[in-house]
């Protein structure tokens, strides 16, 4: 899968070049566009605006993604996002992102994928494509903007989550935040926890806090011109002296000159903050990382007979001209030069320890999973907002647990809820839910439950968490599942 993407990236990019040479493929104005998924070779949609001038110069590309129960056609057809754009002289792209799929495996695939093919179409200018969402698409724009940060500029999510986890990739992503204060759906509390942890990391970031708008879409068109003015304030950072990487798999573990190969952990989050020092040494250190590697060569200085680099306090002096060093260890760290590219990462295949449901019958494979985490918890309910859990058709590695939840919110609370209480929040007209542990039929009303369920969506039924979760929901069914199986 990774040597496909590859060898697709570099006819991209040789598309791309002759794009810019080229007439482009596609006039001004707004575009229905398809492209094929490198995910799943599917057709997958996605709309395109192009101003006047296409051709003339590459183009800055914006790419919005769209909120729950909505599609790719929202950001064109309930903001003024293609007067904004045209004055600005931006392309726009809207993906569908699988609709409600919360932006990830396929869907986060997929918003990657469309970058490529607006690339195919005129000339983009790399250097300034920028990532924007509302809602869930807030979180889609941290969640791929942090996951892939080399590929934008900036960032902007409006009235949606953060993976604070992650949050140390935006050292280079300039985030522009935006919420109401009185967002009902999605508590500003959100923005404004990644707004401080961005400060605790020093990483250079924007805040907008609204007032009257909830969380309607009028605060996207609202806050084009400031967005707009924050876009063209940054170009992509492409080599820079400082990287800071976090993931929480080696899958995902890639950042500039700086290579994550395996961890102590697993899904446990690990980081490297890596920094070439005035002098040229480079001055590592980790977290919950037992393999990783730079690529020498793509340091931001003259390159030196001799390097010296520094790990987590343990000192090497590498000796000649080296593309990439592997430093890995067990009790101490130690390096090895590398010929070539560094070792891709494979997820090890997984069985599943449990007979699983079809997925096509999706209120048994919601519950089947809701189920996995009830005796996770310890718990005896699961409530989950519908379709928390996706099936993606590929083969079940540690890495393919990780894309199974969904959901923005990360962690669960515990709750104690009578038989009434829950069954009440069943008949809501507003909210669909999944619902394991118990068959609803047999829930008795007047006994109390003990029932885990996202922490947002407890808040949403007004009732605060007793207990808040110490583990992410990917975190506890990996575990679940490798110690089962």
């Amino acid at each position: 899968m990774e040597l496909r993407r590859s060898v697709m990236l570099l006819v991209v990019v040789a598309l791309s070049t002759l794009a810019g040479a080229a007439a482009p493929m596609v006039s001004p104005g707004d575009h229905q566009m398809t492209f094929t998924s490198t995910w799943d070779g599917t057709e997958q949609p996605y709309r395109l605006f192009v101003p006047r001038g296409v051709g003339e110069r590459p183009l800055p590309l914006a790419v919005v993604l769209h909120g729950h129960g909505v599609d790719h056609n929202a950001w064109f057809d309930f903001t003024p996002i293609k007067s904004a754009a045209e004055g600005q002289g931006y392309a726009v792209a809207a993906p569908l992102g699988r609709g409600n799929g919360w932006y990830r495996a396929a869907a986060e695939r997929d918003v990657l994928d469309i970058i490529d093919h607006v690339a195919t179409q005129f000339a983009v200018d790399a250097d300034r494509v920028y990532l924007m969402g509302h809602s869930m698409g807030g979180w889609g724009t941290a969640w791929i903007g942090l996951r892939n940060a080399e590929r934008f500029a900036a960032i902007a999510p409006m009235s949606g989550w953060a993976p604070l986890d992650l949050l140390p990739n935006a050292r280079h992503l300039a985030p522009f935040l935006v919420h109401d204060a009185d967002d009902p759906i999605v508590p500003a509390g959100n923005s404004r926890t990644a707004v401080a942890r961005l400060g605790e990391l020093g990483i250079s970031h924007r805040y907008r806090e609204e007032i009257g708008y909830g969380h309607a879409s009028a605060l996207i068109g609202d806050n084009f011109a400031r967005l707009f003015d924050w876009f063209g304030q940054h170009r992509r950072v492409t080599n820079p002296r400082r990287v800071t990487l976090a993931a929480r798999t080696p899958a995902a573990g890639s950042l500039h000159w700086v290579r994550l190969l395996d961890t102590a952990v697993f899904p446990e989050t690990a980081t490297i903050d890596a920094r070439v020092r005035d002098d040229g040494s480079v001055e590592v250190a980790t977290r919950n990382v037992t393999a990783f590697a730079l690529r020498l060569s793509g340091l931001p200085i003259r390159a030196a007979d001799t390097r010296r680099v520094v790990v987590d306090g343990a000192e090497f002096e590498i000796v000649g001209s080296q593309e990439w060093y592997r430093f890995h260890s067990t009790d101490a760290w130690s390096g090895t030069a590398l010929a070539g590219e560094p070792p891709v990462y494979s997820s090890p295949e997984i069985t599943l320890p449990w007979e699983m449901p079809d997925p096509s019958d999706v209120d048994a494979w919601q519950r089947a999973w809701t189920e996995i985490l009830v005796g996770a918890a310890g718990a005896e309910v699961g409530l989950f907002a519908y379709l928390p859990f996706r099936y993606h058709d590929v083969p079940w590695t540690r890495d393919a647990l990780l894309d199974i939840y969904v959901y923005a919110e990360e962690y669960l609370g515990r709750a104690h809820l009578t038989g009434h209480e829950i069954t009440a929040q069943l008949l809501r007209s507003d909210i669909q839910y999944s619902i394991g542990g118990v068959a609803t039929d047999d829930l008795e009303l007047d006994r109390v439950y003990d029932v885990i369920s996202p922490v947002l969506v407890l808040r949403r039924m007004g009732v605060e968490p007793t207990e808040i979760l110490p583990e992410r929901v990917d975190t506890m069914l990996v575990r679940a599942v490798l110690a089962a199986e």
